[in-house]
């Protein structure tokens, strides 16, 4: 027999280990890279095997089964550079037991980028697992309970923080042990594809597109579970100068936002921001006239994480009114 002594930082416990046993032992909890492995829980499961290895059975020995983890994600219809919507810089795993017990947090910081990623690990033998995953975060989600895991929320630091990718996040369920787990990440943040057609506007109407901007952007988002926007930036997030030419092309301008599935929320909004004039009216000196779409339907707004939504604002004659989108004409003068 040996005797080991396990320390969690809460307690320790002697425990005895049966010859051949002495490779189940705990790992202090380290971040960048390095595996939480949470043994105090497998305590129940020793004393099952010592009373296996009574009968001379000796298979309980290769119940671990090496298992590739592969991160990635899908990519979307119209892939962005800016910023590029599959790329994974880091990642968290966290890996729970059938009971709901954390067995690893697994943290890998910034590492070569790549759009797919696979991390080596052990899992037990016929025995069903649930796996949180989370990429582009930029800091370790640690040891969570599965209820405090489902619950998180992520938040940026500003609107456009996705230097080093977009934030995602998978749960799975039941997962065996077994050469390979797939694991598909979805993006936090919806896309919004925004054009505009000025090809319905009376010949002496001049529109010029000067910013494009979503109102009501999230500040945080539920890391692994669907959910309404709690916070958002004073601001919004916007694009202008040469980042709209592709406007003038008749192309679209894709923006991103985190999900907000609003509810009762304020919901997010695009504003097409311009400077406008006609014989009859003109905008004030630096000031604009604003096209206004609410994300999502009419009995449903919002927009919700790893989709695409596409607006297209269509003026007609002085440009003045609108079907699906609205008007704000204060910044004109007569």
């Amino acid at each position: 027999m040996i005797w080991i002594l396990l320390c969690t930082g809460w307690e320790r416990t002697a425990l005895t280990v049966l010859p051949g046993l002495e490779h189940i032992l705990l790992n202090t909890p380290q971040s960048h890279g390095m595996k939480t492995k949470i043994v105090m829980r497998r305590i129940s499961l020793l004393a099952a095997l010592a009373i296996l290895s009574c009968t001379g059975n000796t298979d309980f020995l290769n119940m671990n089964e090496d298992t590739l983890l592969c991160l990635s994600c899908k990519p979307l219809f119209l892939k962005s550079s800016d910023p590029d919507p599959v790329l994974i810089s880091d990642y968290n795993i966290l890996i729970y037991n059938a009971f709901g017990i954390l067995e690893e947090s697994i943290y890998v910081p910034e590492r070569e980028k790549a759009e797919e990623v696979v991390h080596k690990t052990v899992l037990m033998s016929g025995q069903p697992f649930t796996i949180l995953a989370a990429a582009n975060l930029g800091y370790a989600l640690g040891s969570l309970s599965l209820d405090q895991a489902l619950k998180y929320r992520h938040y940026l630091a500003y609107p456009d923080e996705y230097s080093h990718g977009i934030p995602m996040a998978a749960v799975l369920h039941d997962v065996a042990a077994g050469p390979v787990v797939n694991i598909r990440l979805e993006r936090l943040m919806g896309a919004v594809d925004v054009r505009l057609d000025k090809s319905g506007l009376n010949p002496d109407v001049k529109l010029s597109v000067k910013e494009i901007r979503i109102g009501n952007c999230p500040m945080s988002a539920s890391l692994f579970t669907p959910g309404k926007a709690v916070q958002f930036f004073s601001n919004g997030f916007s694009l202008s100068g040469t980042a709209l030419y592709p406007l003038d092309r008749g192309d679209a301008v894709r923006l991103y936002l985190l999900e907000n599935l609003s509810g009762e929320n304020p919901s997010s909004f695009v504003e097409i921001r311009s400077v406008y004039s006609s014989p009859e009216c003109r905008t004030k000196a630096g000031e604009y006239l604003i096209y206004r779409f609410y994300l999502g339907e009419e009995d449903e707004y919002g927009i919700g994480r790893n989709t695409i939504q596409s607006v297209v604002v269509r003026p007609s004659g002085d440009g003045l009114s609108g079907d699906s989108w609205r008007v704000d004409k204060s910044a004109l003068v007569y």
